[in-house]
């Protein structure tokens, strides 16, 4: 099993010119950006990035930028085994390019990620854009009387593209719609699991742990190394990570289940304009109860929009991933099944454990 040794983040900006000279006067105010046409579109890139940010497809049909880490890298490496190609596992752009250059829109249905992605296909000069379900990552959207952008910088002024959406961008204009999540990597469990409820503290902890580790090796795995040490609150335990010292990544528990239920604060982020599609939160609402809701409900805005945002920015300045293996839809899932007071008593179990 082979990675890619400290890969750096890439964020891009994807564009479409309304009038003439739209790209060239946004690059004189963004020196730092490389921006060339790409079909009939325009893709900028930082320029310390331009070389390793870009991944094609086997095929030829398709390449991208993949701005982020898939967690279920090892099935989506065996499935294009099966099919004949070696592909590494640590390279999480070129795995995510595939499949969605195999499959579009759909593919983003089999894809358990963080992040966002912009892909084209060349011969239809069509690109498709996404931001993960939970809005880990980040994709904004600006546009004036020249130009029109997506990015997944979050440091450029712009508003966000709600997590779960594929946009489809020509030289046309744009449309977005909803993708549905296939159930195995939803963060929720649509049906209980039947050991879950039966299942002791103990063998709940090691079930717990073992998510966490998995999305942990995955966020590895992706970004060539991982560091647990970052000025954001309720950090991972190193022990519980396993991450070694070092690395292009910083990890943070931000938005974690406290071990004490207490009050979440309400959602701050504003309502988002009028140009998306009216979508669901990633974690139900109604079947939970008054406390749980208020704290999906912070994840779904509050926490995606505004302070993973500003997170991600700070470490992007120091040239550094932002990994929130915690938020792991298959680590959610497990905790939001469980009743409050025992996921309070899982959650505590694994500190102390470690």
């Amino acid at each position: 099993m082979t990675t890619e040794p400290q890969q750096r983040p890439t964020p891009f900006v994807i564009a479409r010119q309304i009038q003439p000279g739209g790209v060239q006067s946004w690059q004189l105010q963004h020196p730092e950006w490389m921006v060339a046409a790409w079909g009939p579109l325009w893709l900028g890139l930082p320029i310390a990035r331009a070389e390793q940010g870009l991944r094609r497809s086997t095929d030829g049909r398709a390449e991208g930028v993949f701005d982020g880490i898939l967690l279920n890298d090892e099935q989506v490496q065996q499935r294009w085994q099966a099919r004949g190609h070696e592909l590494t596992l640590g390279d999480h752009r070129q795995l995510a390019i595939e499949e969605l250059g195999a499959h579009g829109p759909r593919g983003l249905s089999d894809l358990r990620w963080h992040g966002a992605v912009a892909m084209l296909h060349r011969a239809q000069g069509v690109a498709l854009l996404a931001r993960d379900p939970l809005g880990v990552g980040w994709l904004g959207y600006q546009h004036d009387a020249q130009l029109e952008l997506f990015t997944s910088d979050p440091r450029l002024a712009c508003e966000a593209v709600p997590g779960g959406l594929a946009v489809r961008l020509d030289a046309k204009g744009w449309a977005a719609q909803a993708v549905r999540t296939a159930a195995e990597h939803a963060p929720y469990f649509r049906d209980l699991p039947s050991d879950l409820l039966s299942a002791d503290l103990e063998t709940q902890q090691r079930e717990l742990v073992a998510r966490l580790r998995g999305a942990v090796r995955a966020c590895q795995r992706g970004c060539g190394g991982l560091t647990t040490t970052g000025p954001y609150r309720h950090e991972i335990s190193t022990s519980l990570l396993g991450a070694g010292d070092g690395g292009s990544g910083v990890a943070t528990a931000l938005g974690l289940d406290s071990l004490s239920p207490a009050q979440w604060p309400e959602p701050t982020a504003g309502p988002r304009s009028g140009l998306w599609p009216k979508m669901d939160p990633p974690e139900p609402l109604g079947s939970a109860d008054a406390v749980d809701r208020r704290a999906r409900a912070w994840r779904a805005t509050t926490l995606a929009d505004v302070e993973l945002r500003q997170a991600r920015a700070q470490a992007l300045d120091r040239d550094q991933w932002l990994l929130a293996p915690h938020l792991d839809p298959a680590v959610l899932a497990w905790l939001g099944a469980l009743d409050r007071q025992r996921r309070a008593a899982v959650l505590s179990a694994v500190v102390h454990a470690t």
